[in-house]
């Protein structure tokens, strides 16, 4: 595979994925924060947290249904003390079968396929039709030269639509807000976005969250991103971006600023202390 092409692979794996080195979405946020934190983050091997593997189990149930099989197993609730000979030997086979695909209990088990099949039943998810799933973007970005990677939960075949699901304790419209600028949501949206552009040649015309409680009576709220959020997520990418070509170059990735600088109060809490809910020497 030439590394300057534009590419659409509906074949890579995702540990294949995960180990080209390219920067993603996740690098950029982490670059954005300084250039040893995502140094540490790109050379420290993702454990995932049990949230992480139930909902990597609801997408797979709501977008790949095909391969639940081999991706999920569970622990059955009768499964033998481990403190005896025999029950050691059942886990250890059980470890053997279970080995790369995720671990749930019955009662995950049945707590995914409720939240998957929210998702399925909810009206928004007429949008999610015919299309690419889990398909992976490679690109060249044209202005810092720097090598990209994205890997969208769902667009369609024309390129028009992008969906990206998330699962969550809260899908309120205000919760989610919160979220999005805290974990920068907008930066994967906009990145995807550009990652379609380069591999379709065609910008969809919008990018849409699928949110889903985990917990009854599962929630789903769908939301897009205003054209305002994206505006400001490729700024901040593009400086992020410029700032890893510069590290790649010099294999110098530093933290913080090094000088003293002055902190302000966010406009957040500018705004309080000026409707008088904050005592006003703040």
């Amino acid at each position: 595979m030439s590394e300057r092409e534009n590419r659409v692979i509906t074949t890579l794996d995702p540990t294949e994925y995960h180990g080209l080195e390219r920067l993603s979405s996740g690098g950029v946020k982490q670059m954005l924060r300084s250039p040893a934190h995502y140094r540490q983050w790109k050379d420290t091997p993702l454990i995932p947290s049990p949230a992480m593997q139930f909902g990597t189990a609801v997408h797979c149930m709501v977008l790949e249904p095909g391969k639940v099989r081999d991706t999920i197993i569970v622990m059955p609730d009768d499964a033998p003390d481990k403190r005896s000979n025999a029950g050691k030997l059942w886990h250890e086979q059980f470890r053997a079968s279970a080995a790369g695909k995720i671990v749930l209990s019955p009662a995950d088990l049945d707590r995914a396929e409720r939240t998957a099949r929210a998702i399925i039943a909810s009206p928004g998810f007429r949008i999610v039709g015919a299309g690419n799933f889990e398909t992976s973007l490679l690109w060249r970005d044209p202005h810092s030269n720097v090598l990209c990677k994205a890997r969208p939960d769902f667009f369609a075949s024309d390129g028009s639509i992008c969906v990206d699901l998330k699962t969550c304790t809260d899908a309120s419209r205000e919760t989610f807000m919160r979220q999005l600028w805290n974990l920068r949501y907008d930066i994967q949206a906009a990145f995807y976005l550009e990652g379609m552009l380069a591999g379709l040649g065609v910008l969809p015309h919008s990018f849409v969250w699928a949110v889903v409680e985990t917990e009854p009576p599962h929630g789903v709220a769908w939301y897009r991103i205003g054209h305002g959020a994206l505006e400001i997520a490729r700024a901040d990418i593009t400086n992020a971006m410029f700032a890893y070509a510069e590290c790649v170059a010099s294999d110098r990735w530093p933290s913080y600023a090094a000088d003293v600088q002055e902190i302000r109060l966010p406009p957040w809490a500018r705004a309080r202390v000026g409707n008088g809910t904050q005592p006003q020497e703040f």
